[in-house]
């Protein structure tokens, strides 16, 4: 399942804060549920997966997240993250296909 139709179908695939980097993946765990955790680095048990749900991310945050990772997603939603102000720095991952922005 991706991310677009988990959206599209009202599950409740993000959630989070603004004060804390909160990831889902569109991985189904051991209990059916979403696989989620708190913090980027976690990312790293996951080099497979192109899809990502991320939320509470502030500027820098972003950057770390898109140097470090961004080039692994064809899909990335943003879940409230309202203190991204540049974006510019999605213009380097070339295989991104689908963006999702919700405030």
């Amino acid at each position: 399942m991706d991310i677009y139709s988990v959206v599209r179908q009202g599950d409740k695939l993000c959630y989070g804060h603004t004060d804390k980097i909160t990831i889902t993946l569109p991985i189904k765990d051991h209990n059916g549920n979403w696989i989620r955790f708190i913090g980027i680095d976690s990312l790293d048990d996951y080099p497979e997966t192109e899809q990502v749900c991320i939320a509470g991310l502030k500027q820098a945050a972003f950057e770390a997240f898109i140097y470090k990772f961004g080039k692994q997603f064809d899909v990335i939603h943003f879940w409230k993250c309202p203190l991204i102000a540049d974006l510019t720095p999605l213009e380097s991952l070339p295989k991104l296909k689908y963006v999702t922005y919700y405030l």
